[in-house]
């Protein structure tokens, strides 16, 4: 038996809404970024992109982005094995940002 996995796929705007931010910066990011999810060429003129993989790659960047609050707020590392858990730890650090500022 043959199990044939499904890909969703997701248009650069589809893509650039999920990260927050413009086509063009998407398209940026592809550029500058080694680990941009790759494009799957579906017609002349139309991409696009594999959601698993991109929703992989937005999960590092925000793992690379509470590493940076890490080091610079505790100068430390903590390590998260759940990237589920990432959007709880970001809100923790946001809520103790603001009681260092009041």
């Amino acid at each position: 038996m043959i199990t044939v996995k499904t890909m969703q796929l997701l248009s650069w705007k589809q893509l650039a809404k999920r990260a927050s931010v413009s086509v063009s910066t998407a398209k940026r990011l592809r550029r500058d970024d080694p680990e941009f999810p790759r494009k799957i060429k579906i017609s002349p003129g139309r991409v696009g992109f594999d959601e698993a993989e991109a929703n992989a790659w937005l999960a590092e960047l925000i793992r690379r982005e509470v590493e940076v609050y890490r080091k610079e707020w505790f100068g430390c590392m903590i390590d998260i094995d759940d990237p589920g858990q990432l959007g709880g730890l970001l809100a923790d650090l946001e809520r103790l940002a603001g009681r260092a500022l009041s």
